[in-house]
């Protein structure tokens, strides 16, 4: 099961002036829809013989490793889901359970230079 959602991050989006309505959203988005989707797949995962869950993080949500210039609201998120993956690792320890950064990709939610593929 691989769990990831895509959406416009705003910028300008610092602590010192963040929206709760826009964090409110972003949790929603990358972390609790996370969570509601593995509460209702966990009884067919735990039939699996091999279960694996993957949520698709994001290295901005590191917090030993910090981008100031990220926007708050996503980077909090994305932190929480890390948690999340862990607290899914030690309730199900039989399952595995990831939080993968795919680092860059071209979706239009940040703007990047991206080199294609040789």
């Amino acid at each position: 099961m691989r769990l990831n959602a895509g959406f416009k991050v705003l910028k300008g989006d610092y602590p010192s002036n963040i929206d709760p309505e826009v964090l409110s959203e972003t949790l929603a988005i990358n972390v609790i829809g996370p969570a509601i989707v593995f509460r209702e797949f966990v009884s067919l995962l735990e039939h699996s013989e091999r279960p694996v869950v993957v949520n698709v993080t994001s290295g901005l949500g590191s917090i030993s490793s910090t981008n100031s210039g990220a926007p708050a609201s996503y980077s909090i998120s994305k932190a929480a889901l890390n948690m999340l993956t862990i607290k899914q690792a030690k309730e199900k320890p039989h399952f595995i359970c990831l939080a993968m950064d795919p680092g860059w990709v071209k979706t239009g939610t940040f703007t990047v230079n991206l080199i294609p593929p040789s």
